[in-house]
């Protein structure tokens, strides 16, 4: 861990030389989503140890498909006073991390658009255009599905 602001920054630095120079990869795992947006180049959302989307972190930042995704981002600090957005208060309680039910969405007691095809069926994690993929029966409006989903009623 570090001790400082500094040496954080000191030390990122250094991971983004190596990688521009060297051509080199990692799996960098974080919470703060502008180390992310800094370090990487694709991003993998996980909520209760499921992908729930998966894009180039360009893509990510300027459309979030899954509504886990766009909670997120509304939560990271804007750098500049108008770039702020509403906070996304998400209410509910998240199930069980360690026993989740195989055949729901695990993100279904806390979603907006959750409804009993959220509650029947796990969301496949699907591809879109951009090289983006999300896992939501409900994706944002303006993501664009490869086909039209079937419901079993």
């Amino acid at each position: 861990m570090c001790s400082s602001f500094r040496e954080a920054q000191v030390i990122l630095r250094f991971l983004e030389d190596l990688k521009n120079r060297l051509g080199m990869s990692y799996l960098f795992v974080s919470h703060d989503l502008n180390v992310v947006r800094l370090l990487c180049q694709r991003v993998l959302v996980m909520y209760l140890g499921k992908i729930v989307e998966a894009d180039p972190v360009a893509e990510l930042f300027e459309r979030p498909r899954h509504p886990y995704t766009k909670a997120l981002l509304s939560a990271v600090p804007a750098v500049e006073k108008g770039d702020r957005t509403e906070r996304i208060r998400l209410l509910g309680e998240p199930m069980s991390p360690i026993d989740p039910s195989p055949n729901l969405c695990r993100f279904y007691s806390r979603c907006p658009k959750a409804d009993a095809f959220c509650q029947s069926e796990m969301p496949a994690l699907r591809p879109y255009t951009g090289g983006a993929e999300a896992a939501c029966h409900y994706p944002e409006e303006y993501a664009e599905p490869p086909e039209e989903k079937v419901r079993i009623a």
